[in-house]
């Protein structure tokens, strides 16, 4: 059987059509047509043949998520996690798993990404370093998230909703001849550093 997660979608609408269909047809058998009718009997065939479809609907489901031919292995997902893609799915009434698996990406991203970015405040240099930095690689800025000044490099800009951020999490600490602290972007090199303290000491 080949894999294919739009016909599980198109079959998991099926089965809730045929679901409210089995319970509307209750309510009649039950509440509106007397046993033993000619019309009694055949909604209640309707109804029998409705609950089977929807059993095969539920089946041919379950041996597309299970099946280890399918593409699911090819893509190393487990069942219970496509399972779990398609109770999202349901949950938040996207309309597809390609919709699915973007929203949590989108997700993942703003809380596990952009929550840790930060906005960029530059530093205002003392007069006697303005001229000494000015056309230089060097920024230099401060930031809520980190106790010290920071060199930043165009390459660190994130840029998101039209606003320039930077992630801090790969900047590390140096310092040179006891002077304080200067957190250095990940892309500077250690030539870059040692540039930066003679302009900072000269």
């Amino acid at each position: 059987m080949d894999f294919n997660v739009y016909n599980i979608e198109r079959l998991e609408m099926e089965s809730s059509v045929l679901h409210t269909m089995i319970k509307d047809l209750e309510n009649i058998l039950l509440c509106k047509i007397r046993r033993s009718t000619i019309a009694y009997n055949e909604i209640r065939i309707l109804m029998e043949k409705t609950i089977k479809r929807r059993e095969d609907c539920k089946i041919i489901i379950e041996k597309n998520l299970s099946s280890s031919k399918n593409i699911i292995s090819q893509l190393k997902i487990n069942t219970a996690t496509l399972q779990e893609l398609f109770f999202i799915k349901k949950e938040f009434e996207l309309n597809s798993i390609d919709c699915t698996i973007n929203v949590l990406i989108d997700n993942f991203k703003f809380d596990l990404y952009y929550n840790d970015l930060s906005k960029i405040d530059i530093y205002e240099l003392p007069r006697n370093l303005i001229v000494n930095f000015e056309n230089t690689k060097f920024i230099i800025g401060i930031s809520e998230k980190c106790e010290c000044k920071r060199l930043d490099h165009t390459d660190d800009l994130v840029i998101h909703d039209n606003i320039e951020y930077l992630d801090l999490r790969n900047f590390k600490l140096y310092n040179k001849k006891n002077s304080e602290y200067y957190s250095f972007s990940p892309n500077f090199t250690l030539g870059d550093l040692d540039d930066f303290f003679d302009i900072l000491f000269g």
